[in-house]
């Protein structure tokens, strides 16, 4: 997976035999378990798929609460453990998925949460707001991706600093980039949206006219 394995205990992701699943658990900020989300290890399989109750129980999780992702950050128990949490000056990076996230903490980025998607909820705004901290973009770089990170850098704005990030040489994702000085150097320079908007801007007007295939 290119995973380092005491990143990978760190976060308690696991593999269900049974089911033949990668497993990431999801907490409260407070620590509370309140979702299991699991997804084949080959690709074919598609989508990221939360466990049902009943699975959940299977586990060993007494009474799991109904699951609404858009309530948490993944990572946000995580992240309100570190230092930089209380530190205004230091950034949060925020990404879209698991193993973006992942790849990050890795790469000694500790100050990464992860969208489970890409909407940010009035739950997602509530937690920013209450850091009061920059926040640094760094959704996928697909079309989806490009148009979600204008939208929710125009939502962000109203209410905090926003910056983003341009992946380079085609990558579409943070742990697409293999070399880390390319990593280091696009979080280290983030832009803003302005930027973001003239170098994505073929990419905009294709999604806009409908002419780009998803």
């Amino acid at each position: 997976s290119g995973f380092e394995e005491d990143v990978l205990l760190y976060h308690d992701i696991g593999y269900d035999r049974q089911k033949n699943r990668i497993t990431y658990p999801v907490f409260t900020r407070e620590g509370e378990l309140i979702a299991v989300v699991g997804r084949r290890p080959t690709s074919e399989f598609g989508k990221y798929v939360p466990y049902t109750e009943r699975e959940l129980v299977s586990l060993g999780v007494d009474h799991p609460p109904k699951y609404e992702k858009g309530l948490v950050f993944w990572r946000e128990d995580k992240f309100f453990q570190t230092n930089s949490c209380h530190d205004r000056r230091e950034p949060v990076i925020l990404v879209e998925g698991f193993k973006a996230a992942l790849w990050l903490v890795q790469a000694g980025y500790n100050n990464v949460m992860a969208l489970m998607g890409t909407h940010l909820t009035d739950a997602h705004l509530s937690t920013l707001q209450t850091l009061g901290k920059t926040v640094i973009l760094c959704l996928d770089g697909d079309p989806p991706g490009v148009k979600s990170t204008v939208k929710t850098c125009y939502k962000l704005n109203e209410h905090c600093r926003v910056l983003t990030c341009n992946y380079p040489g085609g990558a579409l994702q943070p742990d697409d980039i293999q070399d880390m000085a390319l990593l280091h150097d696009m979080i280290k320079k983030p832009i803003t949206i302005t930027k973001y908007k003239k170098l994505n801007s073929k990419i905009l007007k294709e999604t806009k006219n409908g002419k780009r295939k998803q």
